[in-house]
């Protein structure tokens, strides 16, 4: 809250933080998972992104910073853990 007082008048300014939609990270190597989950969260305020591949995955959590991830720990090549 920022607050300005001058001869005999003050103003007040509150700023709140806009409503932000948090990013989730999907990752998954059956893409046929990965769409039902982007499906079932698509009505809510969340910014819903899928992978296939545990590389993509560690890209993408560099570039966006998800709030939460939904990880298939048995994957091949590279798993979850």
């Amino acid at each position: 809250m920022l607050l300005d007082e001058r001869a005999g008048a003050w103003t007040a300014e509150i700023v709140l933080p806009t409503a932000q939609t948090p990013p989730i990270l999907i990752v998954d190597d059956n893409q046929a998972l990965v769409d039902l989950f982007q499906r079932y969260l698509a009505g809510h305020r969340l910014v819903v992104q899928g992978v296939t591949s545990g590389a993509a995955a560690l890209a993408l959590v560099r570039q966006t910073a998800p709030q939460a991830i939904v990880l298939d720990v048995m994957m091949p090549h590279q798993d979850g853990w």
